[in-house]
C-alpha cells in the first residue's frame, strides 16, 4: 500500500514537472515528464491527455491522437481529450481528399460541447462553439472544392463527347456547350461571397456573434461596443448621441438570423475575402495551459477550467 501510494505521489510530481515545462514551451521535456508519470501510474486519463497536448504542440498528430484516444477510453468524460481527438482528426483530415475524418472530428468536438453542458461548464461552451464553426467552415470549403472538381470533370467529358458528334458543326457545338456550362454553373469561376450588412457590426463591419442594440436602435457586437464605450464614453458609435450603458439589450432576432445564415453558409464565420480551406489554420491550439485548463481555443487563446 505504501509503495502504491508512493508511486502515485511521484507520478503527480512528474505531472507537475510536465505542466511547468509545457508552460515554458519545453514540450519535449514535458513529454518526458508525463511519460514518467504514466510509467508510475497508468490509470490516470489526464496524464495521457496532457502528453497528447504536447505531441500536438509539436505537430506530432499521430502520437497526439493515440494518447488522446487512450485518455478517452479511460475516462469518457475527459473534455480535453475529446477536444484533442477532434483537433488531431481535423488537422489530419484537412490534407485528405475526403471529409470523413473531418466529420469524425466534428463529432468529437460536439461530444466535448455536450460534456461541458453535462458538467455545468458553460463558461467553455462559447469557445467550443466557435471552434465547431471553424470546422464546419473547413468542411464546407472541402465539399465546395470537391463539387467544383466533379463539375470540371463532367464538362471535360461532355466536351469530348460533343467533339465526336458529327451531327453538330463547330458553332452549334460551342453554343450547346456554353448552354450546359450556364446550366451547371462555371466551376472555374468562384462566385463572390459577402456577408449581409444587417448581420455585421456597425463598428467592425464583421459578422456578429453576440449582437446587442443600444437605445438608438443600432446593433453592434457586444465586445466592440464595450471597447468603444470604454474609450469614447457613453456615445453611440453611429449617431454620436449620448446613450445609457444600462439600456443595451441582446438582439435576439439578429442572433437567430446569424445562426440561420451560418447554418446555410458556414464560410461566413470569421469571413475573409478570397479565403479557402488552406488558409484556415485555427484548428491548432497554441495554449500554454497546464493540465487543469481546458485547451479548446484553437485560435490561440486559453480558457481556464
Amino acid at each position: 500500500m505504501d509503495i502504491e501510494r508512493g508511486s502515485k505521489e511521484n507520478s503527480m510530481r512528474y505531472k507537475e514537472e510536465g505542466n511547468t515545462a509545457f508552460k515554458h514551451g519545453n514540450y519535449q521535456k514535458a513529454v518526458e515528464s508525463y511519460t514518467k508519470a504514466i510509467e508510475l501510474n497508468e490509470s490516470e486519463s489526464v496524464f495521457y491527455s496532457n502528453r497528447a497536448r504536447c505531441y500536438k504542440a509539436m505537430r506530432m498528430f499521430d502520437l497526439a491522437y493515440e494518447d488522446a484516444k487512450v485518455a478517452v477510453e479511460m475516462d469518457d468524460k475527459n473534455i480535453k481529450a475529446h477536444a484533442l481527438l477532434g483537433q488531431c482528426l481535423a488537422e489530419k483530415g484537412k490534407l485528405e481528399p475526403g471529409i470523413e475524418r473531418l466529420e469524425t472530428a466534428h463529432a468529437r468536438l460536439m461530444k466535448s460541447l455536450t460534456l461541458c453542458a453535462g458538467q455545468k461548464k458553460q463558461e467553455y461552451e462559447k469557445e467550443l462553439q466557435r471552434n465547431i464553426l471553424r470546422l464546419r467552415k473547413l468542411i464546407w470549403f472541402k465539399k465546395d472544392e470537391a463539387l467544383r472538381k466533379r463539375k470540371l470533370d463532367m464538362l471535360a467529358n461532355i466536351k469530348r463527347l460533343m467533339a465526336r458528334d458529327s451531327s453538330l458543326n463547330e458553332e452549334e457545338r460551342t453554343k450547346k456547350y456554353e448552354d450546359i456550362v450556364e446550366l451547371l454553373g462555371n466551376p472555374s469561376v468562384i462566385p463572390e461571397r459577402t456577408v449581409p450588412d444587417y448581420l455585421c457590426c456597425q463598428i467592425s463591419h464583421d459578422l456578429m456573434e453576440d449582437p446587442v442594440t443600444t437605445q438608438s436602435g443600432y446593433t453592434y457586437e457586444r465586445s466592440n461596443l464595450r471597447d468603444h464605450l470604454a474609450k469614447n464614453g457613453n456615445i453611440d458609435p453611429v449617431t454620436r448621441d449620448s446613450i445609457n450603458p444600462t439600456h443595451i439589450f441582446p438582439n435576439l432576432n439578429v442572433k437567430q438570423a446569424i445562426e440561420a445564415f451560418l447554418k446555410e453558409c458556414p464560410w461566413g464565420f470569421e469571413f475573409k475575402k478570397n479565403e479557402d480551406y488552406h488558409s484556415i489554420t485555427c484548428l491548432l491550439y497554441t495554449s500554454d495551459a497546464a493540465d487543469d485548463l481546458l485547451c479548446v481555443d484553437l485560435g490561440g487563446r486559453r480558457i481556464i477550467k
